[in-house]
């Protein structure tokens, strides 16, 4: 498991040749995968929201519902910074988004 001091280094390192890449692609139904753990920056190039969990599927949060935990969101055309460290669960609302993941850390 990474320190929150390890996230905030690879959010700021640049690319190198250890670097590695993924291409995921989900969409309303379960899509997954295991990466190798590490920090990854996440790219969402569809042009909706792309939601994130690391070790079980995304709950898309219902309005004013209970707390979903361990959830992360991918705006359209938005990067974050995420650690995956098992099975890589993805969703969307509606259509489907590629999603490139760039491992900068693990």
């Amino acid at each position: 498991m990474t320190t929150p001091s390890d996230i905030l280094r690879a959010a700021e390192a640049p690319a190198n040749a250890r670097c590695a890449a993924y291409t995921f692609l989900v969409d309303t139904g379960a899509d997954s995968f295991t990466p190798t753990a590490g920090v990854y920056e996440v790219y969402n190039s569809g042009s909706v929201l792309a939601w994130l969990r690391v070790g079980s599927a995304p709950a898309i949060p219902a309005d004013q519902a209970t707390e979903e935990l361990g959830v992360v969101f991918v705006p359209p055309g938005a990067v974050v910074t995420m650690e995956v460290d098992g099975v890589l669960h993805g969703a969307t609302a509606s259509s489907s988004a590629t999603l490139y993941l760039l491992r900068k850390v693990s």
